[in-house]
């Protein structure tokens, strides 16, 4: 099944099993890895959770649920070619505010990945290239105004003393070159259990 085009290449083509080798592993965790763990951890883990609780507050899904798909998924994509995937909460922000508030939404969001995957594999970029960058920009533009929406509901219900480290951990992550998502982690998670653990002037907003 092949049809020929001058701009996106038609064809129809199944995954092949790949098996990567002790290099490759080794490689993309020192590489990869350890530099995607801190955002891994925010926004695939902990931002995603609260996102699932601000948005859903009938369901319950754990951490630990959300790792172990997160886990499976990136386990099993490197056997048939693929790349490292996540859960996201700008990918649940975007969702939400567009319509997809379902199961069944996500669904045909899927198949129509694995569509592109099955027949336009080999003129991905071509296909990519012919999508307008406007409607781009528009989704980007809106999915960042329902995070930031969310983010001054909890700056409006947080104690004083934890706004100041949001603000500091978010310039850390965007200010400070290749690791400063690892750097931000480390110093938010300091402070918050700093605050929580003895410093009672700065606890008492004093």
């Amino acid at each position: 099944l092949t049809q020929s085009s001058d701009t996106v290449p038609f064809r129809f083509h199944l995954p092949t099993w790949q098996t990567p080798s002790a290099s490759d592993i080794i490689t993309g965790f020192l590489v990869l890895g350890l530099a995607q763990l801190p955002l891994s951890l925010a926004n695939s883990l902990l931002a995603t959770r609260q996102l699932i609780e601000d948005y859903f507050p009938e369901r319950r899904i754990s951490l630990r649920k959300i790792g172990m798909t997160y886990g499976a998924m990136n386990v099993i994509c490197p056997f048939f070619g693929g790349v490292p995937v996540c859960h996201g909460s700008g990918g649940m922000a975007g969702h939400y505010t567009f319509g997809g508030r379902t199961g069944g939404s996500v669904i045909v969001y899927g198949s129509a990945f694995l569509l592109v995957g099955l027949f336009f594999s080999d003129g991905f970029a071509a296909l990519a290239h012919h999508f307008p960058p406007a409607i781009l920009g528009v989704l980007l533009f809106f999915e960042g105004m329902a995070l930031m929406l969310l983010v001054r509901d909890v700056a409006a219900q947080s104690p004083r003393r934890e706004l100041p480290i949001t603000i500091l951990v978010a310039l850390l992550a965007s200010g400070v070159p290749r690791y400063g998502y690892l750097l931000g982690l480390g110093v938010g998670l300091a402070l918050f259990y700093a605050l929580r653990l003895g410093w009672r002037g700065w606890n008492r907003g004093e």
